[in-house]
């Protein structure tokens, strides 16, 4: 913090942040000491399983300066920025299956601190930054690029001159390319609200060459200018149809987006004064940005990560509540709206506690199992692990090929650069394999890899007395074209093992046989209705428990 903000801080405020520092850095010493002397299985969970797609690219890049999660392809289904510093840390630091996960952890609690002092030397206080961090921790603790986010985002709108603002903005863009709908609002916002000049766009300048530098990359290199994950999430999509990512964004914010619209309304009916507007309308618009990009252009559901300017919205609306309070006299003249506010301050501060306490109590379980050196197989990433482990002892020798879709990122890194590997969902493959999703000939693009084995987690599995049935990719939602059936005998199951609702299955993939036509009607069916093939999958998750499962076992 400057020295402005610590002359302002009170001797028990100065305490308390040296506090919060003190055990966000202990708590990175101990997630460090538990990776490097600990058994895999205790600590593979600490790191979300995308996040690990990311340090096998990282890992190749820094070894061979291939772009390839798992050979035989390389891919660019990665944001950018992320995947550049994991990379330079894995090239100076190692790229070794315990040293790149130490230096993930690292830059995400750099970057955690980082934008806490950031906080505090801006808005005088550190807490806030640090409390919504813990509230949304699939933004800042799961190892994904996200935790860049707030940092960046917080300096852009301080920033001044064009030079820096631009450099922060590309920034904010290499680091998520849907960024650069938060730049072009702040932009609107500036030029319509702020009144200020066209001189302010000046910024471009330095972003524009760096937009078109990353697509021309891409394109000379991967045949297509975007990431090849977001290409394989809108196959099949039927733009609009996919409503789930604004329900679960109006899940995520039920407290925090009432309480700034309802601030927005009272500022513009003069009852109160928002001391950080333009953020809180900015980071407002992005979210439903990010909506409708979601809805429109992708047929998958959203993730946790993608909840980062929802984070954001949340800070700003903690430090607006936070003025409130101080300057209670502001709505003196309106006891019904400070009455209103009160609640939805109090709801959101109980959300963000509920989501903090839970984060603490993740990292308390891993405490307690490292203390007792108890595992529980309770996540795929430990049953990740442990089939990591069955296969490094001699059961599936090297250089054997391996087909997987959902939940492949920790499987994939583990077992390394031995085995050749196709990523069923696409989003760390070729281009190749997103057109051939798009012709309807995927299964036909995995068969010329010749995989010896294929890796599956469901709830229920499609199966009779003879044929069992994989339906590959199963994540979309809004998915007319693009999945596929794969239809094995049997006697093609090597392992059926349970763990929590779910059943992993490793299947002899030479063993396939073809579908019955009453599966590929059956599949066709499904994909015409919203939703149903990953029902199919996952029943539980659904009160419908119809679909495409048991379609087999009827007499």
């Amino acid at each position: 913090m400057s020295a402005a903000v610590l002359s302002r801080a009170t001797p028990a405020r100065r305490v308390f942040d040296a506090a919060l520092l003190l055990a966000l850095a202990s708590l990175t010493a101990a997630l460090v000491w538990a990776v490097a002397t600990q058994p895999r299985l205790l600590w593979v969970d600490v790191i979300y399983d995308d996040a690990y797609y990311y340090l096998g690219v990282a890992r190749n890049m820094a070894l061979s300066g291939t772009s390839s999660f798992l050979p035989p392809f390389e891919t660019n289904g990665y944001q950018p920025l992320w995947l550049l510093l994991l990379s330079a840390a894995a090239w100076l630091f190692g790229a070794g299956d315990r040293a790149l996960p130490i230096e993930m952890i690292c830059l995400s609690m750099v970057f955690m601190l980082l934008f806490a002092l950031a906080a505090g030397r801006l808005h005088g206080r550190l807490w806030p930054a640090l409390w919504v961090s813990a509230g949304f921790p699939a933004v800042m603790t799961w190892g994904l690029e996200t935790v860049m986010m707030p940092l960046w985002v917080l300096l852009y709108f301080r920033a001044q001159r064009w030079p820096a603002k631009g450099t922060l903005a590309s920034a904010i863009f290499l680091t998520r390319l849907d960024g650069l709908a938060f730049i072009v609002i702040v932009d609107a916002y500036d030029l319509l609200v702020g009144r200020r000049r066209l001189v302010d766009l000046k910024h471009w300048l330095v972003l524009a060459p760096v937009i078109g530098a990353y697509f021309y990359v891409n394109w000379a290199v991967f045949g297509i200018p975007v990431p090849v994950s977001g290409l394989a999430k809108a196959v099949g999509n039927v733009p609009g149809e996919n409503l789930l990512p604004l329900a679960m964004f109006a899940v995520a914010g039920r407290a925090v987006v009432p309480l700034a619209l309802l601030w927005i309304a009272l500022g513009l009916g003069g009852k109160t004064v928002l001391r950080h507007q333009r953020e809180v309308v900015v980071l407002l618009a992005t979210c439903a940005a990010t909506i409708g990009y979601y809805t429109l252009l992708s047929g998958w559901a959203v993730w946790g990560w993608y909840f980062w300017p929802l984070m954001l919205l949340a800070y700003y609306v903690t430090l607006e509540c936070l003025g409130a309070w101080r300057d209670r006299s502001a709505f003196a003249g309106s006891r019904l709206a400070g009455a209103a506010l009160l609640l939805l301050a109090l709801a959101l501060f109980l959300d963000l506690s509920r989501t903090a306490a839970g984060t603490a109590s993740r990292f308390a379980r891993l405490a307690r199992e490292v203390a007792h050196q108890h595992v529980e197989l309770w996540s795929f990433g430990r049953k990740n692990s442990q089939l990591v482990d069955e296969i490094r002892t001699g059961r599936m020798a090297p250089g054997n090929a391996f087909a997987m879709g959902d939940r492949a990122g920790s499987f994939g890194f583990f077992i390394g650069n031995g085995y050749r590997f196709v990523h069923t969902e696409g989003l760390v493959g070729p281009y190749g394999y997103v057109r051939a999703l798009r012709a309807g000939q995927a299964a036909e693009f995995v068969e010329k890899l010749a995989p010896d084995f294929l890796v599956v987690d469901r709830e229920s599995f499609t199966e009779n007395d003879s044929v069992l049935v994989v339906t590959e990719p199963v994540q979309g939602w809004s998915v007319r074209t693009g999945p596929f059936a794969l239809c094995f005998s049997k006697d093609a199951v090597l392992s059926r093992d349970g763990y929590l609702d779910q059943t992993r299955l490793v299947i002899d993939f030479h063993r396939r046989v073809a579908c019955p036509q009453e599966v590929e009607a059956a599949r066709r069916s499904m994909q015409a209705r919203y939703g149903a093939l990953r029902r199919s999958a996952f029943p539980s998750e659904y009160k419908d428990k119809t679909g495409l499962a048991g379609l087999l076992t009827q007499p």
